[in-house]
């Protein structure tokens, strides 16, 4: 039995082209979009690049693609007739779309060996049976606007952040509190542009304006201008804000939430879900195997104009697929001189300039050499990308280490030594960042030996300039480092005691 998944039959706009577009599961070798066809046929299965060429009534597009053979079923084994069974052969159409006339009519050399056979059932929409719902379901222009929306509502928060950070300008804004052309964003970020000094008046405009503020919004700017005073107060209490939005207004009087918390974790909240729809656009573009030419192009557009943290890693992979090994070498180049990732990126600079040249495979004993190197560096980003490179030199000289389930401290108690011989020490403190990147807060997570004496914990930026310093205690413990006024960049946790060093962890602030 064979069955078809139904797109477009036949549709003179999309390639001029009798044939069926197939948009879940395209199979056979490269070919332009929407060129091609597929039919199941019988016990043995065979695939062409095209089916449906013109035989009989070539103007006639109600017929489907598939089973449209251009010679006739003489048995002589010309391929053209692609019907290779003993015996009789059922396939199915499945439709997405209602149509109002046969589609399903096949068209054969041979009429009186076909035999039809209707049945009405109802399946799926194409987006539940094809794979485009993805975390939060959708398509790409959804995608797109989600990223969209999400960066501009991240954009606004950034400038709330600064504006409370950098206590803004004074100027009058009663009458802009009560511009109904004034959206409640723009109004929120005007209180809090001015704060503490937002008078009793101004707030009174705020919470009778006309549309009404966000209860959000208007939480951020009366956060941001605490402590407030009575009569405002007073507003909030008789405003109708829901218990969870007065707990946080009542708890920012005494100093316990600020301003900056909130903007710190909208920020993080909304740099999130647009990173989340990118990615998804990114599967999206991937899958559209009809036209992925035009996807990932689009995508590439669509990831220059929305900065997130995976921007790099999609182009690169788009310049790869595209074959732009030019493109890929610049921004691998930018990406070690900013300092994200060298390791991996500097290997990416290595294949798009052994791409350049005469491909991936024939590379010189001193790159060999470096892949190694960083093949033998287990924990590095960029390691994995290069052992998989010498495998497929057949020229790994490291052995193979399979970490089977085991406790997060056994895991990072594996060492390197020569060759990429693993071993487990008598003790080896632990020390881990998360999240990482991270957009406001980092915590730590150490394991010390107990038996460890004047311990101190210092964070480095990218000049190795000493930025924070504190001493910790021995043994398992998580420290919360503020990282509020620090620039964007790389940083470096360094672990001593007994004045030396004993544990290093890299991490990135991205806000």
């Amino acid at each position: 039995m064979g069955s078809l998944i139904e797109g477009q039959n036949a549709d003179p706009g999309a390639n001029y082209e009798i044939g069926l577009e197939v948009k879940c599961n395209d199979y056979g070798y490269e070919a332009p979009a929407n060129y091609l066809d597929v039919a199941l046929l019988g016990g043995d299965v065979t695939i062409r690049a095209k089916q449906g060429e013109v035989m009989l009534l070539p103007t006639d597009y109600t017929n489907p693609a598939g089973n449209r053979f251009s010679n006739d079923h003489d048995g002589t084994g010309d391929p053209e007739e692609d019907w290779y069974i003993e015996s009789a052969n059922l396939m199915e159409y499945f439709f997405h779309t209602p149509v109002g006339s046969n589609r399903t009519k096949p068209v054969y050399s041979n009429p009186s060996a076909i035999v039809l056979q209707s049945t009405i059932g109802a399946w799926p929409d194409k987006e539940i049976a094809c794979p485009v719902r993805l975390s939060k379901g959708g398509i790409r222009l959804e995608k797109k606007l989600i990223s969209l929306n999400e960066a501009e509502a991240e954009d606004d928060a950034k400038e709330a952040y600064d504006a409370a950070k950098d206590d803004g300008e004074t100027y009058t804004l009663e009458t802009y509190a009560w511009d109904p052309t004034k959206n409640s964003t723009q109004v929120k970020n005007a209180l809090l542009s001015v704060a503490p000094k937002v008078s009793e008046a101004v707030w009174k405009a705020a919470f009778e304006r006309d549309p009404a503020m966000s209860d959000w919004h208007l939480t951020q700017a009366l956060v941001g201008n605490s402590p407030l005073q009575a009569g405002t107060l007073a507003l909030v209490k008789e405003s109708g804000l829901s218990p969870f939005y007065r707990d946080i207004i009542e708890s920012a009087q005494s100093g316990d939430i600020n301003l900056l918390t909130l903007l710190e974790s909208e920020i993080a909240t909304h740099a999130g879900l647009k990173g989340e729809a990118l990615s998804d656009l990114g599967r999206l573009s991937w899958l559209d195997s009809t036209d992925v030419s035009n996807s990932i192009d689009s995508l590439l557009i669509w990831h220059e104009q929305l900065p997130s943290s995976t921007n790099a890693l999609t182009k690169a992979g788009i310049y790869t697929a595209k074959g732009d090994h030019t493109s890929l070498q610049g921004l691998a180049e930018a990406e070690v001189l900013s300092g994200n990732d060298p390791e991996f990126y500097g290997l990416v600079k290595d294949y798009a300039e052994a791409m350049s040249a005469t491909g991936w495979e024939n590379v010189d004993e001193s790159l060999v050499d470096q892949l190694q190197v960083l093949a033998d560096q287990r924990m590095t980003a960029g390691s994995a990308a290069a052992q998989a490179w010498l495998s497929a030199l057949n020229n790994s000289r490291s052995e193979e280490v399979i970490l089977l389930p085991t406790s997060m401290k056994a895991r990072n108690a594996l060492v390197l030594e020569e060759r990429g011989t693993f071993e487990t020490p008598t003790v080896t403190p632990i020390l881990q960042a998360y999240p990482n990147p991270s957009s406001g807060p980092v915590y730590l997570v150490l394991d010390l030996p107990t038996e460890a004496e004047h311990i101190t914990l210092s964070y480095l930026d990218a000049l190795g300039r000493t930025v924070y310093t504190t001493n910790v205690k021995s043994g398992t413990s998580i420290e919360e480092v503020q990282t509020a006024g620090w620039p964007n960049g790389i940083y470096n946790a360094v672990l001593q005691w007994d004045n030396a060093m004993q544990q290093t962890v890299r991490f990135s602030l991205q806000r």
